[in-house]
């Protein structure tokens, strides 16, 4: 139970350090942004030929957003802060914590929802260079969503898409926000006869909105669970994603669910965990390829998790477990695809399998059986030895699942053994720089 103790603990006192490299990272690149876009507004306002123009230019919705943008580094800061505080109060940096004192179970909750929450927010990459969308401009194009014409629809759809991206002028999403676009994006969901391609947007642009904490709330207060999760019970079995409206759905859930632990069970109760997993089909190789696939998982890791045992374990119990092969059938490709065109994605389908199976082991004996039973400890075994000991998400996560799947599992236990694991696991616990010599932050 100690040693078992001590590699949950060195997991996730893992994941929290991922979290600072994470929240460094954000502050440095903000705050070289912020710089740039600072830089070029002097430069503007000091070649403006009359007091006019640089009236223009400095009017209140510039200045504002220069103001929220530097308060949104200072919470990152804020957060920097608070983690060296903990550490400061726990140990020197690179000591482990002792797992009964106060501050280490702080640390470890707060290690929990980085791994578990803060990661599974979706990144996307936009098309189009960062445009600033004229207020008048961004009106029409939501007055356009309302109209009948599908055609019309669909074009203003695409271009709030592109517009509202994460990468694009941020405060967009905010505008569109304010403008009523929710009510519309849901209405478009909603509609049977609505064309892929319209709701693929549709579907997308609420999961660009749904990355603002702020705003979740009131898009599932608009109704947008119910129609988002109907498009996965009516796609999840079908070959392929051709309209991309799988992955919109996909994005949006995983974004309202994210720290939202009311809506993530009212997802869970409509039977999502089921429609996400359907997703991967049997596990062939070629899901490594499919962003669908990556989308579903992550999905699902969130499903899974939950600060509410009783929630965490409804979750788990809606999970078929004959969807365990397909699952360590996909983890096991991790092994060989070290390279090439699918290696990000493959690391990432790695990850949240591994944290699904670290959540439903902990959650369920019948799959915890089922793990056993389809041969997964040893596969466990030998990603931990190889891939486990240079990616550090990968290595945590299944440090965490091997921990899980023994806990009143006698037999689980005695395999780890027959697997030799023992000796992965010792030497994860007496040389913690092992796991962390090429350690990557990808949590996603």
């Amino acid at each position: 139970e100690t040693a078992q103790g001590l590699l949950e603990q060195y997991a996730e006192l893992h994941s929290l350090e991922a979290q600072r490299k994470s929240i460094l990272e954000q502050s440095e690149e903000l705050e070289a942004t912020l710089q740039s876009r600072i830089r070029t507004l002097q430069e503007q306002v000091d070649g403006c030929a009359d007091g006019e123009d640089k009236d223009r230019l400095m009017k209140e919705d510039e200045k504002r957003k220069v103001e929220e943008s530097l308060a949104t580094l200072a919470i990152k800061i804020a957060e920097w802060q608070a983690y060296e505080g903990l550490k400061t109060q726990g140990n020197d940096a690179g000591r482990r914590v002792p797992a009964g004192t106060s501050n280490a179970k702080l640390i470890l909750a707060k290690a929990k929802a980085s791994a578990s929450e803060e990661a599974n927010v979706i990144e996307e990459r936009p098309a189009t260079p960062v445009v600033h969308v004229p207020e008048s401009e961004l009106a029409q194009l939501v007055q356009a969503l309302s109209q009948d014409d599908y055609q019309a629809k669909t074009a203003a759809a695409k271009e709030i898409y592109s517009a509202s991206a994460p990468k694009q002028d941020w405060d967009i999403r905010r505008r569109l926000f304010d403008m009523g676009v929710v009510p519309m994006l849901v209405s478009i969901l909603s509609q049977q006869d609505a064309p892929g391609e319209l709701v693929k947007y549709a579907g997308c642009i609420i999961a660009h909105i749904a990355r603002n904490v702020d705003y979740r709330t009131h898009i599932h207060e608009q109704g947008a669970i119910p129609p988002l999760v109907a498009l996965l019970a009516s796609r999840c079995h079908q070959e392929g994603d051709p309209d991309g409206v799988l992955e919109a759905a996909d994005s949006a859930l995983v974004n309202l669910c994210n720290s939202m632990d009311d809506i993530r069970a009212e997802v869970v109760g409509r039977d999502a965990v089921q429609y996400a997993v359907q997703q991967i089909g049997d596990g062939s190789i070629v899901m490594l390829a499919s962003k669908t696939t990556c989308l579903a998982l992550t999905l699902l890791r969130c499903l899974l998790f939950s600060d509410n045992p009783e929630r965490s374990k409804e979750a788990a119990r809606r999970c078929p477990v004959e969807k365990i092969a397909p699952m360590l059938k996909l983890l096991g490709a991790r092994k060989g695809s070290e390279f090439g065109e699918t290696a990000e994605r493959t690391a990432s389908i790695a990850i949240n399998i591994a944290w699904s199976l670290s959540s439903l082991s902990r959650d369920s004996p019948e799959h915890q059986n089922r793990i056993r039973s389809e041969d997964g400890i040893p596969l466990l075994v030998s990603l931990l030895q190889g891939p486990g000991l240079q990616d550090f998400a990968l290595g945590a996560a299944l440090v965490s699942t091997l921990a899980n799947v023994t806990v009143d599992n006698e037999m689980n236990a005695k395999e780890i053994c027959k697997a030799r694991g023992v000796g992965p696991l010792l030497r994860v616990l007496l040389e913690p720089s092992g796991l962390g010599t090429t350690l990557s932050t990808r949590q996603s």
